[in-house]
């Protein structure tokens, strides 16, 4: 009797101890994660790189192919490590056109897990995909009219072993009539140099071998994925990293990262920020491993990385700020001679500007020369107002062009830019009228 009692006391235990334990482990949640590749947005703004070709509204060129190479070390730095499921990519639309009504296209991606870290031009579509597998197909496929992201939802989720990633493309317009599209697929693009192919064809027979002609250029990517094991309590956190260490103006993205930190299902992150390294406030909405990030002062930055009960502080990265006025001349290009000629005058009537007689400055390993914002070398200019500028140089057959960053953001736009003369009479002033926009600051 004693016996079957301390027995049944027992399975109760065991039973009680299961539950909890089923409790514990369903109480772990298993969120996605967002990887950028590249971290920063980038620049470049094209249909030529893919993932999908599209030139304009009518073209008939209906077939593209692409191939990406993504290294192990971008891979790490964007937080993807071995063995980690890819779930979803997205690439960043800039063009708010779509397929016409009634149009598609068929559209399938395949990945690879590889050792390659180049690729060779032109190398055939039939040997890049060897190996590879087929993670998504759709045979109606429209980006639609959205610009951002465009999420593409694997139809199996793909296990990341380590190497390099390899993305592949295939893109068909399907029959139909009318226009394919209502417009251009523009996508946001960076340089990437030997790891990236290309083609578009008016038929399939010419998408078969791919090349550099459409391609050292990738699209920004968006990996989402969700990790292999679980999450170590506590966690390690590891060091905050920034791709600037200091950064010009509010418009100026950076992006910030750990190095050092552990991985795993269940850990969180939230991004925080300090003026003095001492008193941190939450980011809202940076919750991922990487943020990107933009600020108006200088700020330190920090992860708080949990696993269960624990929350760990990474170390703070800083990151400094510079008014656009000490960022123009930040960059410069490689030294130059004066031998191909000189910029001798510029001036710009009514006001204190005119520099003239400048001749050859002294370079000082630089191309360009900086003057002082005082005296003959500065100018106060009115919004609505129109003024004439004016330039020469001492040689005959060169071109004069300014940018005026009249919003102060420190980034030079095309509506900034001013072309004064395409070629130049020697020792002639050549002049244009420009009128200060109302909104310049």
């Amino acid at each position: 009797m004693t016996t079957k009692i301390y027995l049944s006391k027992a399975t109760t235990h065991l039973s009680k101890m299961f539950l909890l334990l089923l409790f514990l482990v369903s109480g772990i949640s298993v969120s996605a994660q967002n990887a950028l590749i590249p971290l920063v947005p980038s620049t470049g703004d094209t249909t030529r790189f893919g993932p999908i070709f599209r030139s304009s509204a009518s073209s008939t060129t209906n077939f593209s192919r692409y191939a990406y190479i993504y290294s192990a070390s971008e891979m790490a730095a964007a937080g993807i490590q071995n063995g980690d499921q890819i779930t979803a990519i997205s690439w960043y639309k800039l063009s708010g056109f779509e397929m016409s009504s009634g149009r598609t296209g068929t559209f399938s991606i395949r990945l690879a897990n590889s050792s390659n870290t180049s690729y060779s031009s032109p190398t055939a579509w039939s040997t890049l995909t060897s190996g590879s597998t087929v993670v998504y197909s759709n045979s109606s496929y429209n980006p639609g009219t959205a610009t951002g992201w465009i999420q593409v939802s694997l139809s199996s989720s793909f296990t990341y072993t380590g190497g390099s990633l390899e993305v592949f493309t295939d893109w068909a317009v399907n029959s139909g009539s009318g226009n394919p599209s209502t417009g251009k697929f523009n996508w946001r693009t960076s340089s990437a140099s030997g790891v990236a192919l290309g083609v578009s064809a008016t038929t399939v027979g010419g998408i078969a071998n791919l090349s550099t002609t459409f391609g050292n250029n990738r699209p920004d990517a968006k990996f989402e994925f969700t990790s292999a094991g679980l999450c170590t309590d506590p966690p390690t956190a590891g060091s905050a990293l920034s791709t600037s260490s200091t950064v010009c103006n509010s418009s100026v993205n950076f992006g910030l990262s750990l190095s050092g930190n552990t991985f795993g299902t269940g850990q969180t992150y939230q991004w925080q920020i300090s003026t003095d390294n001492s008193s941190w406030s939450d980011i809202t909405g940076a919750t991922d491993f990487q943020h990107v990030a933009t600020q108006t002062t200088a700020n330190y930055y920090r992860c708080n990385v949990t696993c269960g009960v624990s929350t760990i502080a990474s170390s703070s990265v800083h990151v400094g700020f510079l008014e656009s006025l000490n960022c123009y001349c930040g960059n410069p290009v490689s030294a130059a001679s004066c031998s191909g000629g000189t910029m001798e005058d510029f001036i710009i009537s009514n006001t204190t500007l005119s520099n003239t007689g400048t001749g050859c400055a002294s370079l000082t390993g630089i191309s360009y020369s900086q003057y002082p914002a005082s005296g003959n070398t500065t100018a106060t200019l009115t919004p609505g107002n129109t003024y004439t500028f004016s330039s020469s140089s001492n040689t005959s057959g060169r071109r004069i062009a300014m940018w005026i960053d009249w919003d102060r953001n420190a980034v030079y736009d095309t509506t900034e830019f001013y072309l004064i003369t395409n070629s130049t009479v020697a020792n002639t002033l050549h002049s244009m009228n420009i009128t200060v926009p109302l909104t310049a600051q």
